[in-house]
């Protein structure tokens, strides 16, 4: 009877030190990760640029981390060309990711729609809820770009960050 108390204890204790991995994912060797390190390769701007095919819109040129994306619509392997490339930024007080990839037939109908602002009329709320967004989509003639804060923040700062790119030129 014994070796099952000493099992169960130690599979009990196994179970409780679960519940801090969220949080050692969020910190590796006392720096927090960056949102845009889970969702590409980061690299130089220079380095992505040689391997993506358009032109994208820069958000600042005072970014923290540049990353070469995955292809948006497609296979990354067999067609290199959709690739994309993401931004982390600061702006104010906060941090954002602002991912582009060209359009290549993709689009962000799947995700509800949300008010336009200037040229931009096909805007998603692609994380979160039309209510409470924690991300916005939108797509152009040739590109489709994602914006998000990190960590995620009041939704009236993500919105206004949205409008101040789209007055830049992120909506061309």
């Amino acid at each position: 009877m014994r070796p099952w108390i000493i099992a169960g204890a130690i599979v009990a204790l196994a179970l409780s030190s679960l519940a801090p991995v969220r949080a050692q994912l969020d910190i590796i060797n006392g720096k927090p990760l960056m949102t845009l390190e889970n969702q590409g390769l980061p690299m130089s701007q220079q380095e992505a640029l040689e391997r993506i095919t358009f032109q994208p819109f820069v958000p600042t040129t005072n970014y923290l981390e540049v990353a070469l994306l995955p292809a948006f619509h497609g296979d990354d392997k067999d067609h290199p060309e959709n690739r994309g490339i993401g931004y982390e930024y600061a702006a104010g007080a906060h941090t954002y990711v602002l991912r582009q990839w060209p359009r290549a037939g993709g689009s962000l109908d799947k995700y509800p729609t949300t008010r336009p602002v200037g040229s931009c009329t096909d805007v998603h709320v692609i994380l979160g809820s039309a209510a409470n967004p924690h991300g916005i989509g939108w797509a152009t003639q040739s590109l489709v770009f994602a914006l998000q804060p990190d960590p995620p923040q009041d939704t009236r700062q993500l919105h206004a960050e949205f409008v101040r790119l789209v007055q830049h030129g992120a909506c061309r």
